[in-house]
C-alpha cells in the first residue's frame, strides 16, 4: 500500500478547483474588501461626529435668558399682535441672532407665556436627550440644529420655505445631517410626526383662547410640521389673533434675516 506524503491529498472540489495561488487571490480580495468596509465605516463615522461649521448656539446667563423672554413678550408677540388689529398691512422681521437668543431661552420664554414652572422645558428636553437648540438663516432656507447629549453630535434639518402664486405657504425639506454626514430625510420627519401629533393633543386639551397663547402657538406649529413636503398650507385659515387672520403676502430669508409682509384679514369667521 502506497503511503501519501504530506501536500499529496487534495479534498475534492477545494484544492482541485481552486489552486494555491487562486486561493490566496480570494483571501487579498477578501482583506481588501473588508479594508474598504471599515474604512468607509470609519469616515461616516468621522463625519457624522463632526460639527457643522455654522453650528453655533448661544450661551446665555441667567439674567440674559430673563431678559430675552421680556423682548420676546413685548416685541414679538404684543408688538405683533397690536399691529394685526389695526387691519392695515405691516412689515415684520427677525434676525438668526434674536431667533437663537430665544432659542437660548426657550425654558422662561415658555414659563412666562404659558405661566409654567420654570425648568419644565428643560427638563423635557433633557429627557429626550436633546439640548443647545440654534437656527442658521440662509437664501432661501432655515436650519434647525440640535446637540444630542448621549453622542455628542448635531442634528440638523435644512427647511426652504416660499409662497405660491395664491399665497400659500411651501415647506420643503432639503437635507438632513447628522454631524456634517447627510442621512435621509425620513429620519427627520418620522418625529417631527410624532412632535406634530402631541402638539395637537395639547392644543386639544386647552380649549379655546385669543390666538397668541401657547395652545394657539402649538396649533400654528403642529399645521407648519404638517406641511413640510405636503401640500402648501393658507396661513389665514391656522394662524388667527383675535378673530384676525393672517395672510403673508412676501416672505424672503436672506442675509440672516427672516421678513415678512403680512396683511391682516378679519375678523375671520369659523
Amino acid at each position: 500500500m502506497e503511503t501519501l506524503k504530506p501536500g499529496d491529498y487534495n479534498p475534492p472540489g477545494v484544492f482541485l478547483e481552486f489552486g494555491m495561488p487562486r486561493r490566496k487571490t480570494l483571501i487579498r480580495t477578501l482583506l481588501v474588501i473588508v479594508a474598504l468596509v471599515v474604512a468607509v465605516l470609519g469616515v461616516l463615522y468621522y463625519r457624522a461626529n463632526r460639527m457643522p461649521n455654522n453650528y453655533r448656539p448661544l450661551t446665555l446667563t441667567a439674567g440674559e435668558k430673563e431678559q430675552a423672554s421680556k423682548t420676546f413678550v413685548q416685541e414679538v408677540v404684543v408688538d405683533f399682535r397690536n399691529k394685526t388689529q389695526q387691519i392695515a398691512p405691516f412689515a415684520w422681521s427677525i434676525s438668526q441672532r434674536d431667533i437663537n437668543r430665544y432659542l437660548a431661552s426657550i425654558d422662561e420664554i415658555v414659563s412666562v407665556l404659558a405661566a409654567w414652572e420654570r425648568g419644565r422645558v428643560d427638563a423635557a428636553m433633557k429627557q429626550m436627550g436633546l439640548a443647545d437648540p440654534a437656527a442658521v438663516l440662509e437664501e432661501g432656507t432655515i436650519t434647525l440644529m440640535i446637540r444630542s447629549r448621549r453622542f455628542g453630535n448635531v442634528l440638523s434639518a435644512k427647511l426652504a420655505a416660499d409662497l405660491t402664486d395664491s399665497k400659500r405657504l411651501r415647506i420643503r425639506l432639503v437635507g438632513a445631517r447628522v454631524g456634517k454626514l447627510p442621512v435621509p430625510k425620513g429620519l427627520v420627519l418620522k418625529p417631527l410626526g410624532r412632535l406634530c401629533q402631541e402638539l395637537w393633543v395639547y392644543r386639544w386639551a386647552s380649549g379655546e383662547s385669543n390666538g397668541d397663547r401657547p395652545k394657539d402657538v402649538c396649533d400654528v406649529l403642529a399645521a407648519l410640521i404638517g406641511a413640510i413636503d405636503g401640500e402648501p398650507i393658507n396661513p389665514e385659515e391656522i394662524w388667527r389673533i383675535k378673530g384676525i387672520g393672517i395672510r403673508i403676502e412676501e416672505l424672503a430669508i436672506a442675509q440672516g434675516r427672516l421678513a415678512l409682509k403680512i396683511q391682516p384679514v378679519g375678523p375671520v369667521r369659523d
